[in-house]
């Protein structure tokens, strides 16, 4: 099967803050997670809340450094799936993409996945 990636992922744990962009409800609730699959060009995260193909997301990675790299981003794939339990709730895997990165964050995350290649 051929990688359509442009940008190779890497698989260690970066913890990860995002907030759906909605622009009726200006206070959306912030979420954390770990995520153990992220590029240079987006990640992949485990969230409980019904999202839609290029739904907007701020975004925030908290590298293994410490520094902490922020972005826009949108949803560019969903899945879903059932987690096991009496409730039956769904969760969906989504697909990230980063957009509206600084330069300096790019950089940023560009030196962190040459030292874990």
């Amino acid at each position: 099967m051929e990688n359509k990636r442009k940008f190779p992922r890497i698989h260690e744990s970066v913890n990860i803050k995002w907030k759906k962009k909605d622009h009726v409800a200006k206070d959306a609730s912030e979420c954390s997670d770990i995520t153990s699959d992220v590029s240079e060009g987006g990640a992949r995260l485990i969230v409980y809340e019904k999202m839609n193909v290029g739904d907007p997301l701020d975004l925030e990675l908290q590298l293994p450094s410490g520094r902490r790299v922020c972005s826009e981003a949108k949803v560019a794939w969903i899945k879903d799936f059932e987690i096991l339990g009496p409730k039956g709730q769904t969760g969906y895997e989504i697909g990230v993409q980063f957009i509206n990165i600084s330069d300096n964050d790019k950089e940023e995350l560009k030196q962190y996945f040459s030292w874990c290649t």
